[in-house]
């Protein structure tokens, strides 16, 4: 963000500025040498809203975050007293982040300068806490199909092709040595831009359109034996940046079957199996995390960029779900028998999402039959808890 005076006559407004408005943000005004702003290669789209009734000193994370963002690449005018909310822009190093600014002071050299001291005082929203043990954890962009040469302005060097195993999007030229270290391709459908999720097979014929340097074509380019068949499931339940490995880790894996999440949208939360014969490895399960969807212009409403969270269960590391004695209870088919009195509740949570399901109270001896079950639980007795598969 930058400030501006606008000079040349008396009381002259003061006025606050993004980085992307090129001539309408006075880009050319702000010099080093014989470069200017007009000469950067990144200019982060910050988005400014001024506020009333904010308290700057008392403002709160969540009071800041249900506000109704309208933001704009500019205020005008600033004065002395103002609060103002911004957002930063996917492309800055602290991306993403909401903020707040006050404006102390505004100190002109004269009535009718351009020059001038702005004193400020400026809170930003820390970024969550992620739990992340147990995981391999990072956060990628990902373009769409316009971005399968890596070469879109302003974007250079993200692809269109998702890797699992590395964290990372790929071109199509670069992921023509091994396509089975890519998992995942993302999209926009349409004038309405409607996000979607795709396997690398070609769901709703979309290899078509993702091309490498010289044309050819994803549906061209894969065979059978080199396209990873990813799956997914719909997981808003999931508190993405909570959820631990031990949860992920006792999801069954056979509930992950679909090839294609349409329509998708920003902050929905997804669960991914790999193909049995991605690079990442055979059935890995994970989840990830739409945090940002950018359309590069209003033209191409199908160019976008993708800013994803993922987390994937790490085989490196050892991640189990609790066990509980063997003579507290037994399983057989679908039917658990208490064989000690450990507790006077047995508890059934969805392996997924942790939703407590049912409880019932039991004594030694007695059978409870869960026939009408089917899926991933954990069965929680005498304070212990046990993965099972109905």
């Amino acid at each position: 963000m930058k400030f501006y005076i606008m000079g040349g006559s008396n009381n002259a407004t003061v006025r606050l500025y993004s980085m992307d408005g090129g001539n309408n943000t006075k880009d050319s005004e702000y010099k080093s040498g014989d470069k200017t702003q007009a000469d950067f290669t990144v200019k982060n789209a910050t988005r400014f809203m001024a506020v009333k009734g904010v308290d700057f000193d008392a403002a709160t994370v969540d009071q800041l975050k249900s506000l109704s963002f309208t933001g704009t690449n500019a205020v005008n005018p600033v004065n002395e007293g103002d609060v103002i909310v911004f957002k930063t822009a996917e492309t800055s190093k602290a991306a993403d982040r909401l903020g707040l600014i006050k404006v102390h002071s505004i100190v002109k050299e004269n009535e009718t300068s351009s020059k001038g001291v702005i004193t400020v005082s400026i809170k930003v929203v820390k970024p969550a806490k992620v739990e992340t043990t147990g995981f391999r954890y990072g956060v990628v962009k990902v373009g769409t199909y316009g971005f399968s040469t890596g070469t879109v302005e302003g974007y250079e060097g993200i692809g269109s092709l998702l890797s699992i195993k590395d964290l990372k999007s790929y071109t199509v030229d670069e992921a023509k040595s091994n396509f089975r270290n890519v998992d995942i391709k993302l999209h926009l459908q349409g004038a309405d831009s409607e996000p979607r999720v795709y396997s690398m097979e070609n769901g709703d014929s979309k290899n078509s359109q993702y091309k490498d340097a010289e044309g050819n074509t994803l549906q061209a380019l894969l065979t059978a034996e080199t396209t990873n068949a990813t799956r997914f499931l719909a997981a808003d339940d999931i508190d993405f940046d909570n959820v631990t490995a031990s949860e992920i880790a006792a999801i069954d894996p056979e509930t992950i079957g679909k090839g294609t999440i349409k329509p998708a949208a920003e902050g929905d939360v997804i669960l991914f199996k790999t193909d049995e014969n991605s690079t990442a490895g055979s059935k890995v399960v994970g989840v990830m995390r739409i945090d940002r969807i950018t359309l590069v212009n209003n033209v191409n409403k199908e160019l976008g960029c993708y800013t994803v969270s993922i987390k994937v269960l790490d085989n490196t590391e050892s991640v189990s779900v609790p066990k509980v004695a063997n003579n507290e209870w037994s399983l057989k088919g679908k039917s658990v028998r208490i064989l000690a009195d450990a507790g006077s509740k047995l508890n059934v949570y969805a392996a997924g999402s942790g939703q407590l399901v049912k409880t019932i109270d039991v004594v030694a001896g007695d059978v409870i039959d869960f026939s009408n079950f089917s899926g991933a639980y954990i069965v929680s007795y005498g304070g212990k808890s046990e993965k099972v598969i109905f």
